[in-house]
Parts: C-alpha cells; sequence; structure tokens
C-alpha cells in the first residue's frame, strides 16, 4: 500500500513549489525510485530559463560546446552518479609542454564567467567509488571540480534514494549533509497530481488507467519486492503503462495487454488493472471523464443515469469511480436512477461507505 506522507515529507508538487520559492542551489532532494524527483527538477530548470529569458540547453545532447552562445543559454546537465568515473569530471591531459588538470568540455562550459544554468547531480547516494565520491562532493560543497571554479550562477542540486529505498544508497557524510542547504524527503505523488501531470506532457495516454488508480489509489506506489526482479509500481511505471496502452489502443489482443500491463507495473498491481479492462465497455467510457469539466461530467453522468435505468443494471465499478472523484458525483447520480436500481447502487461498497459519512454529519 502506499505509505502515509509524514509531517516531514513533501509530494513532487511540494517539491516544485518550494524549488520555485527558493531555488536548487545546494538543495538535496531525497525519496523512492520512480516518484518524480528527477522530472521536477529538469521542470524546475526549464521554467527557469524561461522566467530569464534565456534559451534552455540541456549540454548532454550539445555535441559542438564551443558554438553555444553562452549570453543567452541556460545550461543543464544530469549527471548519473553511479555510472560515473572520475575522469568523466576531471583528467590529466598535455597542455603545451607540460600537463594539468582538464575537464570534459560538458562540464568545463560551467566555468565560464557569467554562465547560467543547473547541474544536477542524480543517484548521489548510490555512487560507490570512493575517488568520485570525493569529486561530487567537493562540486556540493565548494562549487569546484578539480581545481576549477564553477561559475557563481551555476546551482548545484542533487538527488538520491535513503539507505531502507534502495540496495546500493549509502549514507552521506554528516559534513556533507551540513553543507546542503536543504534536505528535502520527497513521498509518492497523489493520483490527482499524477494525473495532473500526465494531461501536463501533451502525449496520448489511456485514461483508463486512471480510472484504476482512483479505484485502487493503493496501487500508485508499492515498496520493491525482495528478489529484486519482479516488478512493482511506482508512479513512473504507472506513466509508462499509460503512454504504452494508448500505443496498442487498436490493437484487439488480450495477450499481448496482458504482457504489456504485468511488465509494466508487475503482476499483482497488474491483475486489478486487468480485471478492470476486462469490463471493457463500462471503463473506457467513464475514463472520458477526466478531461472534462465540471458541467460536463454532470452532462455526462445524466446520460450514465439513463443508460442505467433503461437497462435496469448497474456496475459497482462505475459507482466507485464517481465516488474516487467526489461524493458530490454519487450523490447526482443517485438522485437521477429509479428507486429499485438506485437501491442497488447505494448496495456498492464505496457508496455504502460515503452515505454513511454523509449521515453523519
Amino acid at each position: 500500500m502506499t505509505a502515509a506522507v509524514e509531517e516531514s515529507e513533501i509530494t513532487p508538487r511540494g517539491l516544485k513549489r518550494v524549488l520555485k520559492a527558493v531555488g536548487a542551489d545546494r538543495i538535496l532532494v531525497l525519496g523512492p525510485p520512480g516518484v518524480g524527483k528527477s522530472t521536477v527538477i529538469r521542470e524546475y530548470a526549464v521554467e527557469r530559463a524561461r522566467e530569464m529569458g534565456l534559451k534552455f540547453i540541456d549540454v548532454s545532447s550539445v555535441h559542438n560546446i564551443e558554438s553555444l552562445s553562452l549570453e543567452d543559454s541556460y545550461l543543464y546537465l544530469q549527471l548519473f552518479s553511479p555510472l560515473i568515473r572520475v575522469e568523466d569530471l576531471a583528467f590529466i591531459a598535455r597542455s603545451g609542454s607540460r600537463y594539468d588538470w582538464m575537464l570534459p568540455s560538458k562540464l568545463n562550459v560551467f566555468t565560464e564567467e557569467g554562465v547560467k544554468g543547473l547541474i544536477f547531480i542524480d543517484e548521489i547516494t548510490n555512487t560507490q567509488l570512493p575517488d568520485v565520491q570525493t569529486m561530487l562532493f567537493s562540486m556540493v560543497l565548494d562549487k569546484r571540480i578539480s581545481h576549477f571554479k564553477l561559475s557563481s550562477n551555476v546551482e548545484i542540486v542533487a538527488a538520491g534514494n535513503p539507505p531502507g529505498e534502495s540496495s546500493l544508497a549509502v549514507p552521506l557524510p554528516r559534513p556533507l549533509l551540513d553543507r546542503f542547504r536543504m534536505v528535502l524527503k520527497v513521498a509518492p505523488p497523489t493520483v490527482d497530481e499524477w494525473i495532473e501531470w500526465m494531461e501536463s506532457q501533451g502525449k496520448r495516454w489511456d485514461r483508463r488507467v486512471a480510472v484504476a488508480l482512483r479505484i485502487h489509489p493503493e496501487l500508485l506506489y508499492e515498496e520493491g519486492g525482495s528478489d529484486g526482479i519482479e516488478k512493482t509500481p511506482t508512479p513512473r511505471s504507472w506513466s509508462e503503462l499509460a503512454w504504452g496502452l494508448a500505443s496498442i489502443s487498436g490493437v484487439n489482443d488480450e495477450w499481448l495487454t496482458r504482457i504489456v500491463v504485468e511488465t509494466t507495473v508487475g503482476r499483482k498491481a497488474g491483475a486489478k488493472v486487468l480485471e478492470l479492462l476486462a469490463k471493457k465497455g463500462v471503463v473506457d467510457d467513464i475514463g472520458a471523464l477526466e478531461a472534462m469539466s465540471e458541467e460536463e461530467r454532470l452532462s455526462y453522468i445524466d446520460s450514465v443515469a439513463s443508460k442505467i435505468a433503461a437497462s435496469k443494471s448497474l456496475d459497482c465499478v462505475t459507482v466507485d469511480y464517481l465516488v474516487s472523484l467526489g461524493a458530490h458525483y454519487l450523490v447526482y447520480l443517485l438522485s437521477r436512477l429509479p428507486s429499485e436500481v438506485r437501491r442497488e447502487a447505494e448496495q456498492c461498497a464505496s457508496s455504502r461507505e460515503v452515505l454513511r459519512d454523509l449521515r453523519r454529519r
């Protein structure tokens, strides 16, 4: 089940709010894998560039660094700590008649006077090589890479997993933690936050996944299993599933759908999703509510009530979903149903719970 958010934890939406308010420089972001830490940090950098009227440039995709116009650019670089060797950060090379420390061009550009941007040290708690740890820690502590000072306009932000959330994670030295301006603990997003983020991406996605998560919010994030093989769901894997199902939406192949679902979010969570998908017309239809305005939703519920009244049959999936959107949708549906079907709807588990709460008020 999704762990309750502790008082000192924030969701990804809260993380973005903090970064926008106080900046990202010397901030350490800790949280379990797949909850959106890296995504929020990159989005912060993109928005920061826009606010400054600069062009956002991810230097990892730039082949000719010397061609950049630094005056009107905001530079961004994400370093994946576990994959780094010390020579990826600084190395000895010949300079004229002598040997000296040199930096790779993608890092050296951040030492240019006046350059603006952000270096994101990702998975800093998973760094295993001591010499790499020392170099990365120096970037945080002193804004230096070897003997080279970073521009004062470059922010350094880091993210990682607490030791309990990753088999590779190790505790950071106390002096390093003390030099971070803030240590922010990030919990998984809420289902509403996840849906809002999916809608903001501009990519086609299968909203039946939203139906599944609204009915079973405890599935949004589950801690990884002990075998290290079986997948467990995270907000990241749910996004991949929503995009993956959209990509095969025109293929009527139950075997393929099952493979995509189970290998993306795991068999346990996948079973709940497949159970819902089996209710083809019901779930396909009500998923459209996610993109509707309030007025459109009420109009849609009117049409649902008419269909239920005509068929004199009701599926609790519809009731459960409307409850997850808000108790007032359930009340509205019940008010539109004939008495015999309304009594059936009131017996759905989620309906009984909501009505019991309303009667207590």
